[in-house]
């Protein structure tokens, strides 16, 4: 294509194909264009003071739950329920029609602050750009700075201006500008700036399996995950027991690098993909099926996707040897017909140990198969070549130490992050102790002791709170809902078919591959209301075992193995009152580190009266839930400070009566089904105060008081 640099005609030609692979206009734009209805109406009503705004502000942001991170949706409805008059002056600049569009950015730095640490740069910039489709959605499409940042690296675009929020979103627009007039140029029809936003943000996550063949898709995600253009890749090719002879001292002496494929007739070089599997499926007919679809995936990988100055790895002897694709295929009869594929390499003078590897690159090297892509890890492998005046193609034995792989600290929380989660330090810096060193934890105790909220407090104070994701389990829920699953596929007709979706825990291990040096935490609401070994299938085996791979239930026979990288973290919670801690299988309590949240722990047991205190109030709802939960039998049915730490309802007495009523009586009607027990006699507000100032009374300086 004239006039385009090589990284732009890269881009457009993998940004036509997808868009012929799906239907852009129902799955990006029009649903955008609703949204931006939705918020135009939204924003009338607001700038013209009607009554009712609330309702219309509240359904329009969950049209836009879509466009927005789910966490920063969350806490927007809550502002929106807990202090509206203060959510609409926040609002109001960015729709006002005084203000410039890209200027009323900026008015969301200080008045988002009731936000926190979702106040974040990226976090403004979306919401300010979802709010903008409320003015104009053509001219003003959403912010996604993930699927931005990546995007504009494989195009070429320059990288954003420090500056104000509203630099940074206008530096967006211009690459939007860029690429929609260069795609209309070259025959690539977009109508504005949204649609052109559409089609990038496609191009940045979009995995279009169903409609390409597998190695059309792998050299489109090696292209767009890799951030390669030219497409140098890594690769492994075993040697070390060819036919029961070691193929790897020939290999380094002589400076290539083979394929055995004895069976395999005279091709025409290159060959077509339809070439080979007819050789195979001819030389190899008397092989399984399986086995003949691995031979054809390593012959085309080998004679067709493997280039010159592609990295190449073998193993032999507890050792790594390290070299460089110097020459085109070619097929010749080699001696016992162990070597007749073969490629010229230049071998490094170096051989690599196995210590000190990353973890993924230990684990791509246990798997089988003679030809492995180690495309993932392809920047290492670079560091393992000297340079080009160093090669000799010789004996290897200078030994390369590579520098020890240092993997992610969390870090502690703060005396003040801590003291405001009310939990104490000791119990927190266990969790993030147990989380470096396992990985996994599950916090378990009875409804009501902060287990949901410590989790999630936690995880975005040792975690951005954007890298933080969380999903709840239940009876129904499945391996395709949590990982990856075939989901139908509309069209104009109805469904038109399947295709694989991505679930949570996918996502967030790919967004945590992108980025090695930064944590990932997925929590796990009510973890244990799910079948464990169903959910997690063949991942089950990772959460333990992270240095190794495996071949993932719906991935295609060609498709390399999986690995869990180890800055993705896993907190679960488990409601107790649901099911015993003790009928926990092995399997999981090997997994996850266990952390109780009881209410009679030290560290759970004085929380209600602390947010009492400091919040000037009378602590005697605190004894009131000692003295209940004394009588209760089972601690697994204990009744957690949370039911009580509700401002409105616990400070008075009209407020505490309907919690005993509504919420704490009800559980305790459960505990007790079937048996003679008077609940609200036991239990009741009445029957607590009566105890109170007789253990008051009856208490010595020493002693227990009387009645306990």
């Amino acid at each position: 294509m004239t006039g385009l640099t090589e990284n732009q005609a890269e881009f457009l030609h993998w940004a036509r194909r997808i868009a012929d692979a799906i239907d852009l206009d129902q799955v990006e734009y029009h649903w955008k264009m609703e949204t931006a209805r939705e918020l135009s109406a939204a924003r009338d009503v607001m700038l013209s003071e009607a009554d009712g705004w609330r309702e219309v502000l509240h359904r329009a942001l969950g049209k836009a739950a879509g466009l927005l991170n789910p966490f920063l949706m969350m806490s927007l409805k809550d502002w929106l329920r807990d202090d509206p008059d203060a959510f609409r002056a926040a609002l109001l600049p960015v729709w006002s029609p005084e203000i410039p569009s890209i200027s009323a950015i900026d008015t969301l730095t200080d008045l988002l602050a009731p936000l926190g640490k979702r106040n974040t740069p990226g976090a403004r910039k979306s919401l300010a750009s979802v709010l903008l489709m409320a003015r104009d959605p053509n001219m003003f499409p959403p912010y996604a700075v993930e699927a931005l940042r990546k995007t504009a690296r494989l195009w070429g675009f320059s990288e954003p201006p420090a500056g104000p929020d509203s630099a940074a979103y206008q530096h967006a627009l211009d690459f939007f500008d860029e690429f929609l007039a260069t795609a209309n140029d070259h025959g690539l029809s977009l109508r504005d700036r949204t649609d052109a936003q559409g089609l990038i943000w496609s191009v940045a996550k979009v995995d279009p399996r169903e409609k390409w063949n597998a190695a059309e898709r792998a050299e489109f995600l090696m292209w767009r995950d890799g951030g390669v253009i030219v497409g140098r890749r890594a690769w492994l090719v075993r040697g070390s027991s060819v036919r029961g002879v070691d193929m790897i001292p020939a290999w380094l002496e002589e400076g290539f690098v083979s394929l055995a494929a004895s069976q395999l007739h005279e091709l025409e070089l290159p060959p077509e993909p339809g070439d080979i599997r007819s050789a195979v499926d001819q030389g190899y007919a008397q092989v399984p099926y399986l086995k003949r679809e691995e031979k054809i995936r390593e012959i085309r990988a080998f004679l067709l996707t493997m280039k010159l100055d592609d990295l190449v790895m073998t193993t032999s002897g507890g050792a790594i040897h390290v070299g460089t694709i110097a020459g085109e295929p070619e097929q010749l009869t080699s001696e016992g017909g162990r070597s007749n594929l073969r490629r010229q390499v230049e071998w490094a003078d170096v051989t690599v140990p196995f210590e000190n590897l990353p973890a993924e690159l230990s684990a791509l090297l246990k798997a089988g198969g003679d030809v492995t892509d180690l495309t993932d890890v392809v920047d290492f492998v670079a560091k393992l070549v000297p340079p080009d005046g160093d090669r000799t193609g010789g004996d290897g034995d200078d030994v390369v130490e590579p520098e020890p792989v240092k993997p992610v600290e969390l870090r502690h929380l703060t005396d003040e992050e801590a003291d405001a989660l009310l939990v104490g330090q000791e119990w927190l810096d266990e969790l993030v102790d147990l989380l470096n060193l396992r990985r996994q934890v599950i916090l378990y105790g009875p409804p009501g002791t902060g287990k949901t909220y410590l989790a999630l407090k936690t995880a975005e104070a040792i975690a951005q709170p954007e890298n933080v994701r969380m999903v709840q389990f239940h009876p129904a829920y499945s391996y395709e809902d949590f990982f990856e699953g075939y989901r139908p596929r509309r069209g104009e007709g109805g469904v038109v078919g399947f295709e694989l979706k991505a679930g949570p825990f996918r996502r967030i291990v790919e967004d945590a591959r992108e980025h090695p040096d930064t944590p990932y935490v997925l929590i796990i609401d009510e973890i244990n209301r799910a079948n464990l070994a169903k959910v997690f299938g063949e991942l089950y085996f990772l959460l333990e075992y992270r240095d190794n791979a495996i071949q993932l239930l719906h991935s295609e026979d060609d498709a390399k193995q999986f690995t869990l990288p180890k800055n993705v973290y896993v907190i679960g919670t488990m409601n107790t009152a649901d099911r015993s801690i003790a009928l926990v299988d092995s399997a999981m309590r090997r997994r996850f580190a266990f952390l109780s949240l009881h209410p009679d722990d030290a560290h759970v047991h004085g929380m209600l009266r602390a947010w009492l205190k400091r919040r000037g109030w009378d602590t005697r709802p605190a004894d009131l839930l000692d003295e209940l939960n004394s009588r209760i039998p089972d601690r697994d049915f204990a009744v957690g400070p949370a039911y009580l730490m509700k401002p409105g309802e616990v400070d008075s007495e009209v407020g505490l009566e309907r919690i005993w009523r509504t919420s704490i009586l009800p559980q305790l009607e459960e505990l007790h089904y079937g048996d003679s027990v008077d609940v609200v006699k036991r239990y009741g507000l009445t029957a607590l105060r009566k105890a109170l100032p007789q253990k008051e009374q009856g208490a010595s300086p020493g002693g227990a008081a009387a009645g306990t």
